[in-house]
């Protein structure tokens, strides 16, 4: 339940990352930041310099598009942050720390569940 990367997609958004002028925070990314002991200097020099990005995901809303961008920090941690463009600037919409175990363990979740239903997956239920 691996997912590729999408390479062409990883170097388009790296190409235009690097030529961004500005990048703007918003209130819940600063929050996030905040709660998560990440410094700001950081989240801009990835950005910046987006050697590490590993992954780009592509999250459609209804008002506009974001993307995820997960970038590595080291073999046990993944930052994930997810960014809106604008017309010669980003925005921030929120930052974490992603524990590469953790995501290995919902993998795992999701297939036996995914199993379990038949190969069916869960449709979404109304409270």
């Amino acid at each position: 339940m691996d997912i590729e990367p999408d390479y062409a997609l990883v170097k388009k958004i790296r190409e235009t990352l690097s030529n961004m002028d500005d990048v703007e925070f918003g209130l819940h990314a600063e929050e996030r930041l905040k709660h998560h002991g990440i410094d700001k200097r950081i989240i801009c020099a990835l950005i910046e310099k987006p050697i590490n990005l590993m992954h780009v995901e592509v999250q459609k809303d209804s008002r506009s598009e974001k993307h995820k961008l997960v970038f590595r920090k080291s073999g046990k941690y993944d930052y994930v942050v997810v960014i809106r463009f604008a017309s010669s600037s980003l925005k921030v919409i929120t930052a974490r720390i992603q524990n590469k175990k953790r995501i290995k363990l919902n993998e795992k979740w999701r297939m036996r569940l995914y199993r379990r239903r038949g190969g069916v997956y869960g449709t979404k239920s109304s409270c």
